[in-house]
């Protein structure tokens, strides 16, 4: 008996082992996998240049820029895609339970908005000019306090500078028989300072008597 067109076609089908096509969703993350990565790179790379006149407190932010187009193409777009994807897959797919994919990239989708809105709120603050997180402004403070050099600790400023930090101390010194006295009090406490918190790359201590 000879088979019908139609069957022989759908079997023909079924048996049809060509090349599987590519999903978009899963090139398109690892395009960008690969993108981020390079611009992290490229950002680690640009912030441990070495001062120079331009930049007397070296490139440390450089890393802040890049991390922020980071964010922005990593979370912001892959946010969009999957939600777009979502809404796609939910449009086309009308029965059987495809929503529970839909509402999965949908969600992904969201997350990643949200992670991208806190990253670029701090990676803006950092730009700006943040301190220092305030455990280590307090440590730094503690620190200088207990020196027998210093008998208070007037003002104190620090500055995150990529993975560096600045510092600047107004103190008042106790009592020394002359300049050249205090001066060496000032960089034994340098030193000590450095020796504790080797993260602190830029060091201004400023002797003072009032606030």
């Amino acid at each position: 008996m000879a088979s019908k067109p139609g069957a022989t076609s759908v079997r023909t089908r079924r048996r049809s082992t060509g090349p599987p096509i590519p999903n978009s969703s899963s090139c398109w993350k690892d395009g960008s996998r690969a993108t981020d990565q390079g611009l992290l790179l490229l950002g680690l790379n640009r912030s441990a240049r070495p001062p120079d006149a331009e930049y007397p407190l070296g490139h440390g932010r450089a890393i802040y820029f890049w991390s922020f187009i980071v964010a922005l193409m990593l979370f912001s777009m892959g946010g969009m895609f999957s939600i777009y994807e979502g809404i796609a897959v939910g449009i086309a797919m009308l029965t059987g339970n495809p929503y529970y994919d839909a509402l999965g990239s949908l969600a992904i989708g969201v997350l990643l908005l949200v992670v991208a809105v806190c990253i670029g709120i701090e990676v803006k603050a950092l730009l700006v000019g943040q301190s220092a997180a305030p455990a280590l402004q307090e440590e730094i403070r503690r620190f200088v306090t207990a020196r027998e050099e210093v008998a208070e600790v007037l003002s104190l400023i620090t500055l995150q500078n990529g993975a560096d930090v600045v510092v600047a101390v107004k103190a008042r010194m106790t009592e020394s028989v002359s300049a050249p006295a205090m001066v060496a009090a000032i960089n034994r406490c340098e030193r000590a300072l450095r020796a504790a918190f080797p993260q602190v790359r830029w060091l201004f201590f400023e002797p003072d008597v009032e606030k």
